[in-house]
């Protein structure tokens, strides 16, 4: 694998690790791009075209279970903020709420 690779996966779990959804769809492609270029320049037979692959296929799952958990973390709080709201414009004191801007 090479040097351009690993960066590109760096960058990947950077862009996922750090919330920013816009760059992990480009990072993705990029990580991608270069495995597939790194892939196809061996022949099917040899085992560094397999374990190119296989670390992709790796990558690739890891980025999908951490996009799969960073989206039930921010469902779980969008569904908190409704219920505290809920119970807010419920008391008898002081009308309050919370506020989300996405």
């Amino acid at each position: 694998m090479s040097d351009r690779l690993l960066q590109l996966e760096k960058n990947l779990r950077n862009a996922i690790s750090g919330r920013r959804y816009t760059e992990v769809r480009l990072s993705a492609a990029l990580f991608s791009a270069q495995a597939s270029t790194e892939w196809n320049s061996f022949p099917a037979d040899n085992p560094a075209a397999r374990r190119i692959f296989s670390y992709w296929q790796d990558v690739m799952e890891w980025a999908r279970l951490m996009m799969c958990t960073a989206r039930a973390c921010v469902t779980d709080d969008l569904r908190r903020a409704r219920l505290t709201n809920r119970y807010l414009s419920r008391t008898g004191g002081p009308s309050g709420y919370v506020h989300l801007d996405i």
